[in-house]
Protein backbone atom coordinates (compact mmCIF):
# COMPACT_ATOMS: atom_id res chain seq x y z
CA UNK A 1 0.00 0.00 0.00
CA UNK A 2 2.87 2.46 0.95
CA UNK A 3 5.07 1.28 -1.84
CA UNK A 4 3.24 3.14 -4.40
CA UNK A 5 2.77 6.32 -2.27
CA UNK A 6 5.27 9.53 -2.73
CA UNK A 7 7.88 10.03 -0.12
CA UNK A 8 6.50 13.61 0.99
CA UNK A 9 2.89 11.74 1.29
CA UNK A 10 5.03 9.00 3.67
CA UNK A 11 6.37 11.91 5.95
CA UNK A 12 3.52 13.39 6.23
CA UNK A 13 1.87 10.12 7.66
CA UNK A 14 4.80 9.11 9.70
CA UNK A 15 5.44 12.74 11.09
CA UNK A 16 1.84 12.29 13.00
CA UNK A 17 2.84 9.10 14.36
CA UNK A 18 5.00 9.36 17.83
CA UNK A 19 8.29 9.02 17.51
CA UNK A 20 8.53 5.67 20.16
CA UNK A 21 7.30 4.05 17.10
CA UNK A 22 9.86 4.89 14.85
CA UNK A 23 12.59 1.94 15.88
CA UNK A 24 9.49 -0.58 15.23
CA UNK A 25 8.72 1.33 11.58
CA UNK A 26 12.24 1.81 10.93
CA UNK A 27 12.86 -2.18 10.61
CA UNK A 28 9.23 -2.53 8.54
CA UNK A 29 11.73 -1.80 5.09
CA UNK A 30 14.67 0.13 4.25
CA UNK A 31 12.70 2.63 2.51
CA UNK A 32 11.02 3.65 6.23
CA UNK A 33 14.43 3.22 7.72
CA UNK A 34 15.61 5.95 5.01
CA UNK A 35 12.69 8.03 5.31
CA UNK A 36 12.56 7.76 9.36
CA UNK A 37 16.25 8.40 9.83
CA UNK A 38 16.10 11.55 7.54
CA UNK A 39 16.05 15.00 8.22
CA UNK A 40 12.81 15.58 6.59
CA UNK A 41 10.83 13.83 8.88
CA UNK A 42 12.10 15.95 11.50
CA UNK A 43 11.34 19.16 10.15
CA UNK A 44 8.03 17.91 9.46
CA UNK A 45 7.50 17.01 13.22
CA UNK A 46 8.72 20.62 13.95
CA UNK A 47 6.44 21.78 11.71
CA UNK A 48 3.83 20.47 13.02
CA UNK A 49 4.66 20.66 16.81
CA UNK A 50 5.57 17.21 16.99
CA UNK A 51 8.76 16.99 19.09
CA UNK A 52 9.10 14.44 21.66
CA UNK A 53 12.21 14.24 24.38
CA UNK A 54 13.53 11.43 25.09
CA UNK A 55 16.12 10.10 27.25
CA UNK A 56 18.84 7.46 26.46
CA UNK A 57 20.32 4.82 28.68
CA UNK A 58 22.96 2.11 28.28
CA UNK A 59 22.06 -0.09 30.73
CA UNK A 60 22.92 -4.13 32.32
CA UNK A 61 20.32 -6.00 33.38
CA UNK A 62 21.05 -8.55 35.98
CA UNK A 63 21.13 -11.94 34.46
CA UNK A 64 22.20 -10.37 30.63
CA UNK A 65 25.81 -11.06 29.09
CA UNK A 66 26.15 -7.65 27.79
CA UNK A 67 24.54 -3.98 28.28
CA UNK A 68 22.16 -2.93 25.93
CA UNK A 69 20.47 0.69 24.54
CA UNK A 70 17.45 1.34 26.29
CA UNK A 71 15.51 4.83 26.09
CA UNK A 72 13.31 6.05 29.03
CA UNK A 73 9.19 6.36 27.76
CA UNK A 74 6.81 8.29 29.78
CA UNK A 75 4.04 6.03 30.46
CA UNK A 76 0.55 7.46 29.15
CA UNK A 77 -1.96 8.01 30.95
CA UNK A 78 -3.89 4.80 31.66
CA UNK A 79 -7.01 3.97 33.92
CA UNK A 80 -6.63 1.10 35.72
CA UNK A 81 -9.55 -1.17 37.26
CA UNK A 82 -9.78 -2.55 40.40
CA UNK A 83 -12.06 -4.15 42.40
CA UNK A 84 -12.94 -2.67 46.23
CA UNK A 85 -15.75 -3.92 48.26
CA UNK A 86 -17.52 -6.02 45.09
CA UNK A 87 -17.25 -2.90 43.43
CA UNK A 88 -15.17 -1.93 39.92
CA UNK A 89 -13.60 1.20 40.01
CA UNK A 90 -11.40 3.16 37.18
CA UNK A 91 -8.29 4.56 38.49
CA UNK A 92 -6.38 7.01 36.65
CA UNK A 93 -2.24 5.94 36.76
CA UNK A 94 -0.29 8.55 34.58
CA UNK A 95 3.15 8.37 36.66
CA UNK A 96 6.19 6.85 35.97
CA UNK A 97 8.06 5.61 32.98
CA UNK A 98 9.12 2.72 30.81
CA UNK A 99 12.49 1.45 29.94
CA UNK A 100 11.98 0.19 25.78
CA UNK A 101 14.53 -1.82 24.51
CA UNK A 102 15.80 -0.10 21.65
CA UNK A 103 15.84 -2.56 18.40
CA UNK A 104 18.94 -2.65 15.96
CA UNK A 105 19.96 -4.37 12.95
CA UNK A 106 21.41 -7.69 13.72
CA UNK A 107 24.85 -5.87 11.80
CA UNK A 108 25.14 -3.03 14.43
CA UNK A 109 27.93 -3.40 16.54
CA UNK A 110 28.41 -2.18 19.76
CA UNK A 111 31.37 -0.29 21.15
CA UNK A 112 32.27 -0.66 24.84
CA UNK A 113 31.05 2.29 26.68
CA UNK A 114 33.52 4.46 28.07
CA UNK A 115 33.29 8.09 27.23
CA UNK A 116 30.00 9.60 26.12
CA UNK A 117 29.70 13.30 25.09
CA UNK A 118 26.25 14.34 23.45
CA UNK A 119 25.76 16.69 20.79
CA UNK A 120 22.25 17.20 19.66
CA UNK A 121 20.47 13.88 18.68
CA UNK A 122 23.82 12.23 18.42
CA UNK A 123 26.09 10.28 21.30
CA UNK A 124 29.49 10.14 20.89
CA UNK A 125 31.18 7.24 22.41
CA UNK A 126 35.20 8.35 22.32
CA UNK A 127 38.24 6.16 23.19
CA UNK A 128 38.40 2.86 25.16
CA UNK A 129 37.49 1.86 28.57
CA UNK A 130 40.38 1.82 31.29
CA UNK A 131 43.35 -0.61 30.03
CA UNK A 132 41.49 -1.18 26.40
CA UNK A 133 42.72 2.35 24.83
CA UNK A 134 41.37 3.04 21.15
CA UNK A 135 41.48 5.78 18.74
CA UNK A 136 37.97 5.31 17.74
CA UNK A 137 35.49 7.23 17.76
CA UNK A 138 31.42 5.98 17.32
CA UNK A 139 28.62 8.11 16.90
CA UNK A 140 24.94 6.65 17.68
CA UNK A 141 22.21 8.55 15.89
CA UNK A 142 19.15 9.06 18.47
CA UNK A 143 16.92 9.82 14.85
CA UNK A 144 17.51 6.42 13.42
CA UNK A 145 19.15 4.47 16.26
CA UNK A 146 22.22 3.73 13.68
CA UNK A 147 26.09 3.54 14.51
CA UNK A 148 28.63 5.60 12.42
CA UNK A 149 31.92 5.57 12.80
CA UNK A 150 33.73 9.44 12.87
CA UNK A 151 37.14 10.00 11.96
CA UNK A 152 39.42 8.43 14.75
CA UNK A 153 41.03 10.41 17.25
CA UNK A 154 45.70 11.03 16.57
CA UNK A 155 46.78 9.11 19.86
CA UNK A 156 44.68 6.01 21.36
CA UNK A 157 42.93 6.71 24.48
CA UNK A 158 41.33 4.82 27.78
CA UNK A 159 39.08 6.23 29.95
CA UNK A 160 39.42 9.88 29.14
CA UNK A 161 37.19 12.64 29.67
CA UNK A 162 35.91 15.49 27.46
CA UNK A 163 34.26 18.73 27.35
CA UNK A 164 32.01 20.00 24.46
CA UNK A 165 32.66 23.99 24.19
CA UNK A 166 31.40 25.85 20.45
CA UNK A 167 30.50 22.53 19.30
CA UNK A 168 33.98 21.30 19.53
CA UNK A 169 34.55 17.84 21.67
CA UNK A 170 37.72 18.48 23.54
CA UNK A 171 39.37 15.06 24.61
CA UNK A 172 41.63 15.03 27.22
CA UNK A 173 44.07 12.30 29.21
CA UNK A 174 43.43 8.87 28.78
CA UNK A 175 47.08 8.41 27.17
CA UNK A 176 50.99 8.46 27.38
CA UNK A 177 52.22 11.85 27.73
CA UNK A 178 55.23 12.68 25.66
CA UNK A 179 58.09 15.18 26.64
CA UNK A 180 56.29 18.07 25.72
CA UNK A 181 52.53 17.06 26.88
CA UNK A 182 51.18 17.56 23.10
CA UNK A 183 49.29 14.19 23.12
CA UNK A 184 47.85 15.10 26.17
CA UNK A 185 44.65 17.22 24.83
CA UNK A 186 43.19 16.63 21.03
CA UNK A 187 39.85 18.58 19.84
CA UNK A 188 37.45 17.00 17.93
CA UNK A 189 34.89 19.40 15.88
CA UNK A 190 31.60 17.88 15.49
CA UNK A 191 30.60 19.68 11.80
Amino acid sequence: MFSSLPDEIIENILARISRWNYPSLSLVSKRFHSLLSSMDIYKARSQRGSNETCLYIWLKLPGHPCASWFSLRPKPNNQKRTKRRGMIRLKRDSSGFSVVPIPFSSTDSFPELHNITTVGSDIYIIGGPYKEPSSSVRIFDCRSHTWRDAPNMTVAREDAQTVLLDEKIYVMGGCDIDKYNANWIEVFDVN
